[in-house]
Parts: structure tokens; sequence; C-alpha cells
């Protein structure tokens, strides 16, 4: 998934912007991601439903971003809000001394030095 930021928070966000998709393969991705950072989810074709570790549930609704902070917590932004506090990672990366990995001082994400490309330094 992509990073985002909204100063001093990244997270990790996509948005729900179908259900009327054949396979219903967005969906499906929605929940393999929320499943891969440890939340419970599912779908029924229609709605992504997250299980909350209180018991509750959360609906997304078709728009709705699902966003995971960086200590795994899980919330719902509509796109109006999500556009106007969050703006893409566009990663600035640096070499990490005596490592194999750089670092984005931006948003914290890390990449394999082999990834590295001439130009992506500041």
């Amino acid at each position: 998934m992509k990073k985002y930021v909204k100063n001093p928070e990244v997270v990790e966000a996509i948005r729900f912007s179908t259900n009327n998709e054949p396979g219903d393969t967005q969906m499906n991705r929605i929940v393999t991601w929320l499943r891969t950072n440890g939340i419970i989810a599912a779908h029924n074709g229609t709605d992504v439903v997250i299980d909350l570790p209180s018991g509750k549930a959360l609906l997304v609704s078709v728009g709705d971003w699902i966003l995971i902070r960086g200590d795994g917590t899980v919330y719902i932004a509509t796109n109006q809000y999500f556009e106007s506090h969050f703006y893409e990672c566009l990663h600035e990366w640096e070499p990490v001394e005596d490592e194999n990995y750089d670092h984005c001082l931006i948003c914290r994400a890390t990449r394999p030095a082999q990834d590295q490309s001439c130009n992506d330094y500041i």
C-alpha cells in the first residue's frame, strides 16, 4: 500500500472505491491487506466490515479511506477529510551508513539498497 502523511502522522491507506467490480477484486485486496496487518476483516460482496478489538464493527462505505496508523490502529476517513488532511509521501531517500538499505526522511519507510536509482536521493 502507499504511504500518506498528515504531519506528523504517517499512515498506510487505501480508498474503497467500488463494490460493483466483477470478482470483487478490490474488496479482496482490501481484506487481504487488513488481515496482513493483523486486522480482522471480511466483505460480503457489497460492504467491507472491519472487526475492532472492542467488539464493535466498522462498516466501510464506498468512497471512504481505510487508514492504518503506525501503532496498528485502524480507522475510516471520508474522502473529503482524507484529501484535506493527508498527502501521498513522495519519498526523499537517504542511504543508511554501513547498512544495505535506505530510509525515507518523511515517512521512515525503508527499501533495499539494490532498489536505488541514480536520481532518488535528496
